[in-house]
């Protein structure tokens, strides 16, 4: 007998052996792994959404009342918003004033972001320090001047509005402020006309009836009260030579036109291109959306716009 050291070596199975029980398990096991990982992975590119969308977007934003032109822009938003799976709720208001107070009341609270505002009002010291700008609208508002035709031949200068009546629109309203601040920068206290607050519809009325002089409107060029007044047979557009100089006057204010015709193309409605006053509509936030939430709301405004 050898006394050589046996071999704790074993020896390499023989070419062409099968595998043993425990590697063919291994081995299937690392396939079924590999199997598994292709499948996440494919599963995962799958779920990728390609094409952008607004999906991460659940904001709230305050317009106006329900048949009026802010209105309108919200739903318009709201719909784009929901075609690329975004969420824009749209709260209907009394408009600018009622908007500004909510959005500052309601200051980081999860439940109001954005509202829309007509620009040019007098700032407090609060809203100063709680609103933040987001946007301002490529379309602007104006500022109409409606008289009754009888009277309009009356009303060719600023200085022609000495002691006369003036609707201004509902107290409170973003309409009634800009008046305002358009009266006391021009220096018309010394006419001394009469300043009148009351609902638009019933400031139609009365200028209808010549109960007022003079009546001022601030919305959209085509908004159909306006459209609808100027197009009936009782009340014109006028408009002053001075307002090119209220323009320069005021930062917020534009001078703008309305082509001859514009609201009726065969009676020549207005009978000349007037010039207006306009006003930029600002979109307005308190502070409280997410970084992502304000990206993804001008993300909006600039392919809706």
């Amino acid at each position: 007998m050898s006394d050589a050291a046996p071999n704790s070596t074993p020896p390499a199975p023989p070419a062409g052996a099968k595998a043993q029980p425990s590697q063919r398990k291994l081995f299937w096991l690392k396939v079924a792994l590999l199997l598994g990982l292709l499948g996440l992975l494919v599963f995962g590119i799958a779920s990728i959404e390609l094409e952008p969308n607004l999906s991460h977007l659940d904001v709230t934003l305050l317009t106006g009342s329900e048949r009026g032109h802010y209105r309108a822009i919200g739903d318009r938003l709201s719909g784009v918003a929901k075609e690329q799976k975004g969420t824009l709720r749209v709260t209907s208001t009394q408009g600018t004033i009622e908007n500004v107070e909510r959005l500052v009341t309601h200051a980081k609270s999860p439940t109001v972001q954005f509202a829309l505002a007509q620009d040019g009002l007098a700032w407090s010291e609060e809203q100063r320090k709680t609103l933040r700008l987001i946007a301002r609208l490529p379309s602007r508002e104006t500022v109409f001047f409606i008289a009754h035709k009888e009277r309009a031949p009356q009303l060719r200068r600023l200085a022609d509005l000495e002691g006369k009546t003036i609707g201004i629109g509902p107290a409170g309203s973003g309409t009634a402020q800009l008046a305002g601040q358009v009266y006391s920068g021009a220096g018309l206290e010394s006419l001394k006309p009469k300043l009148v607050r009351l609902p638009l519809d019933q400031q139609l009325a009365q200028l209808k009836e010549q109960k007022l002089d003079l009546g001022v409107f601030v919305m959209f060029e085509d908004a159909p009260l306006v459209r609808d007044a100027l197009r009936g047979e009782d009340l014109v557009m006028i408009s002053f030579p001075e307002l090119a100089a209220l323009a320069g006057r005021e930062s917020f204010l534009r001078l703008g036109e309305i082509p001859l015709g514009h609201y009726d193309p065969v009676a020549d409605k207005p009978a000349q291109a007037t010039p207006v006053l306009q006003v930029d509509t600002l979109v307005l936030g308190d502070g409280s959306a997410s970084h992502s939430d304000t990206v993804a709301l001008l993300r909006l405004l600039e392919e809706t716009y």
